[in-house]
């Protein structure tokens, strides 16, 4: 429908092949390096370890997009590819950056924690506007008014909520242009064919810093209130016999009214975030995300009422947060119902999609289930 069907399979051999090769070159590099490991040069077999890593997950998507493709390949507009396999790489190519000149200068951080982590956190900072440019690095340091944190224990492994709000806020910016929806998805598609843009890998980069830090926060807030609970009920063993019983519910009560107001006042910060990122887009969500849980929460299992919602839906331009309890994170799609009867689908990974109005909701549910995903929140945006 939108390019010949042969160039299509081209492309997958090349990046198959591609891929592939990449993974065995780096692969034998990092054996080669490995020999030769000193201390000047840390870590840089992990380092092509992980880039081998990456190809080896470009590969199965590259699996998972043919078969999309076989079944639906008349509705791909053009292919689309998470951005997070890019962010990986550069984020492990800034730290490594980083382990290299603090070693060749011989930087040692010995004085106290603090100044440890503060040291860190610059070292950081500094990779990242290596990478992207300090002047961009700072805009995005001053919509969230905090340092970047790139440990790599939180490097990610997708780049898709923001790859979802870049391709929303291009969509309607070709819209306000005067552009019709088809010519504005054409116009865009294939700017995520190989990656997400540089301000989705620094908004993922931002939101996972942050994020982070926030549910480390939580979590410690939480362990403080079990803590809490076991101490004071330890307590409550030595009163006396009539009295345990009303000290326990009232104990059990309180920490409960406890626990639920942590988890609100979590849900308030991870919105404000991305909120935060929203507004970097230029872009902001027109109400609170319509969550829908059925009854039975597998979307498989209630394919008609799935279907309802997305017919129901006006016309608008979605962002769609996919979760369940069988999928190890969570996931984002844009959904289009233009004014005009066309619907359109971005999937971060796997393709941006024509479909027909009767198709959408059917679709939106494959792709849910390919990751395992059985709950899903919407909400519209507008420019």
């Amino acid at each position: 429908m939108f390019c010949d069907k042969n160039f299509k399979y081209i492309r997958f051999a090349a990046d198959y092949m591609s891929s592939v090769c990449l993974s065995l070159v780096y692969r034998i590099i990092a054996v080669a390096v490995s020999f030769e490991y000193t201390s000047d040069f840390k870590n840089r077999d992990r380092h092509y370890i992980s880039l081998a890593e990456c190809e080896d997950n470009k590969i199965l998507a590259l699996k998972k997009k043919f078969f999309i493709f076989q079944k639906h390949g008349s509705e791909i507009v053009d292919f689309s590819e998470n951005g997070g396999l890019r962010v990986d790489q550069v984020l492990l190519q800034a730290l490594d950056e980083n382990d290299f000149c603090l070693s060749m200068t011989k930087l040692k951080i010995s004085q106290s924690a603090r100044s440890n982590l503060e040291s860190t956190h610059v070292a950081e900072l500094q990779a990242l506007k290596r990478m992207y440019g300090s002047e961009t690095i700072d805009d995005w340091a001053d919509h969230f008014q905090v340092r970047a944190f790139l440990h790599r224990d939180r490097t990610m492994h997708g780049c898709c909520s923001s790859m979802t709000l870049d391709f929303i806020s291009s969509y309607l910016q070709q819209i306000k242009a005067g552009k019709a929806p088809l010519e504005s998805i054409k116009a865009i598609a294939p700017n995520y064919a190989y990656g997400a843009s540089k301000n989705a890998q620094i908004a993922q980069i931002f939101y996972s810093a942050v994020h982070q830090k926030l549910r480390t926060h939580y979590v410690n807030r939480l362990d403080q209130l079990l803590e809490f609970y076991k101490k004071k009920s330890e307590n409550i063993i030595r009163l006396p016999m009539h009295e345990q019983s009303t000290a326990l519910r009232m104990l059990t009560t309180k920490c409960h009214e406890k626990g639920e107001k942590l988890k609100d006042n979590a849900k308030l910060a991870k919105l404000r975030v991305a909120n935060t990122i929203e507004k970097a887009f230029g872009i902001a969500a027109q109400s609170q995300a319509i969550e829908r849980f059925f009854a039975d929460p597998s979307l498989a299992n209630n394919p008609s009422g799935f279907e309802n919602f997305i017919r129901n839906l006006p016309a608008g331009v979605y962002k769609v947060d996919l979760n369940g309890k069988e999928a190890a994170d969570g996931h984002s799609l844009a959904f289009i119902k233009s004014t005009n009867g066309e619907q359109f689908i971005f999937d971060p990974n796997f393709a941006t999609f024509a479909v027909s109005p009767a198709d959408s909701a059917t679709r939106i549910m494959e792709l849910a289930k390919m990751g395992k995903y059985n709950k899903f929140s919407v909400a519209p945006f507008i420019a």
